[in-house]
């Protein structure tokens, strides 16, 4: 049986992934059209193949989530979001190489054709959904997770998953 961090987790993937799949139809825009289609923070346009990397990344999390539930063990996500919560909290950086969470939008831009990233509108207040109800805060810093220093590097550097961390 999922714990309530278990199905936060398994949400918030489930959000990153409809997030990138949206990021992968942008990625055949043209410049001007991708900054037109969501209300995005300042930030530099992915590439492909980081999309195409995050992608593999939540799916590969999403994965060993679910085989945690199965086996029982009721801590992983609770150790996954204390760990997001401390890199968010601690290793944050004022950088703009990230991916944006990207939603749906209902009529995105007044001059922009209507596309497959538009829906009927959502009627929000304050920013939040309607009856919406924040229930963990510190699950949404998590979303704006930033990829660092993505500009160094390449599509085959995770394929070794040989990770070092080193004390100074």
């Amino acid at each position: 049986m999922p714990t309530p961090a278990d199905q936060r987790l398994l949400e918030l993937l489930d959000k990153w992934l409809k997030s990138l799949e949206l990021h992968i139809g942008y990625s055949s825009l043209d410049r001007e059209s991708y900054w037109r289609i969501q209300p995005w923070p300042e930030h530099q346009r992915p590439s492909r193949w980081i999309i195409d990397l995050a992608v593999q990344k939540a799916v590969a999390l999403k994965s060993q989530v679910q085989e945690r539930i199965k086996a029982g063990d009721t801590r992983f996500s609770d150790a996954l979001e204390l760990m997001t919560f401390l890199a968010n909290l601690i290793g944050s950086e004022h950088i703009e190489r990230f991916i944006p969470l990207a939603e749906k939008q209902a009529f995105a831009h007044a001059d922009f054709a209507a596309g497959p990233n538009q829906a009927f509108p959502i009627v929000r207040l304050g920013g939040e959904l309607a009856g919406q109800e924040n229930l963990d805060a510190a699950a949404e810093g998590i979303a704006c997770r930033r990829i660092v220093r993505a500009d160094r590097v390449g599509a085959g550097a995770f394929a070794a998953n040989s990770f070092s961390i080193s004390s100074t």
